[in-house]
């Protein structure tokens, strides 16, 4: 996905969009061992393309024991700065904010609780090669449609000036194209 931020532990995503990797092994004082594996979860994430190339994206990472409702999946001490300090791993984008709650619902099926944690993220775009690529040609195509002004009506240089300028229009609209979302 060219347009929305990649969030997670990892780099790598299978086919389900869900990766688990080797995790690290805890042993407690009492001798009980708790083992966490990293997962990467992708986020889902909705932004408005009006103020491409520049626009903030929020997204939310939605995390729950929905197939385990008896209670054996066990929630607590969730800390948000794990994702926030190696979840961005794209230079496009930047952290504005990351929040996170948790609620408790109940299933409709089993008549049981289940948490779910839900982690918010809010994410601007950095976008110095779009700076380059739009911004650039657009001035010098503004430049030389002021030139052309100065140029004499009946010059013949006005003329091959129109046509290279009809020609870099095509070509930046061209461009343009391949940029910007659809």
């Amino acid at each position: 996905e060219v347009w929305s931020p990649n969030f997670g532990l990892d780099i790598t995503f299978d086919e389900n969009g869900i990766h688990c990797g080797t995790g690290k092994c805890f042993v407690h004082i009492s001798g009980k061992v708790t083992c966490v594996s990293r997962c990467t979860f992708p986020a889902m994430c909705s932004y408005d393309v009006r103020q491409w190339p520049y626009g903030i994206v929020s997204c939310a990472l939605k995390l729950g024991s929905w197939d385990r409702v008896d209670g054996n999946t066990v929630m607590d001490n969730f800390d948000t700065y794990v994702i926030a300090e190696r979840g961005l791993q794209n230079p496009h984008w930047k952290m504005l904010s990351i929040a996170s709650s948790k609620t408790s619902k109940t299933s409709a099926l089993h008549n049981k609780t289940f948490t779910v944690i839900v982690v918010k993220f809010i994410v601007e775009r950095i976008s110095t090669l779009y700076d380059i690529c739009i911004t650039m040609p657009a001035f010098v195509m503004a430049s030389v449609n002021l030139v052309v002004l100065w140029l004499p009506l009946k010059s013949n240089m006005r003329y091959v000036v129109l046509m290279v300028i009809l020609h870099a229009h095509y070509i930046f609209l061209q461009q343009l194209s391949w940029l910007a979302p659809s």
